[in-house]
């Protein structure tokens, strides 16, 4: 099950100059794991010359206080922002977001869990 877009919470488009958040609630309703990737908004294939494409729920990713996780997108990772939390992305070049619920729960289906919107990150 996929899901988000290629817009910020203002309806921008998703810009890899740019420096944006996505917090993931606590408990996303998966059997197995949850994992956001960015691809390349004009082919949707990964961004060239990254060493790193996303995060995944089965990574040591650090988590807020309330179980919360804030995923960090953008050409340069900000200074207090954990790197296993930073997903790159390339100035100049449009992106999207792929997240992906393995094994997703009935919340889902049912439409009882909504991912909130990315929004520009606020240091």
């Amino acid at each position: 099950m996929l899901t988000h877009s290629s817009r910020d919470a203002d309806g921008e488009r998703l810009d890899g100059g740019t420096t944006y958040s996505l917090t993931v609630p606590p408990n996303v309703p998966v059997d197995q794991f949850w994992s956001v990737l960015v691809y390349d908004f004009e082919d949707a294939t990964f961004l060239d010359g990254l060493d790193k494409y996303g995060v995944a729920s089965t990574e040591n990713l650090i988590a807020n206080k309330d179980g919360s996780v804030e995923v960090v997108f953008g050409a340069t990772r900000p200074e207090e922002v954990p790197a296993s939390n930073y997903v790159p992305t390339v100035e100049g070049k449009g992106w999207f977001p792929y997240f992906r619920f393995y094994g997703p729960g009935e919340a889902l289906f049912k439409g009882e869990f909504k991912l909130p919107e990315i929004t520009k990150y606020k240091d």
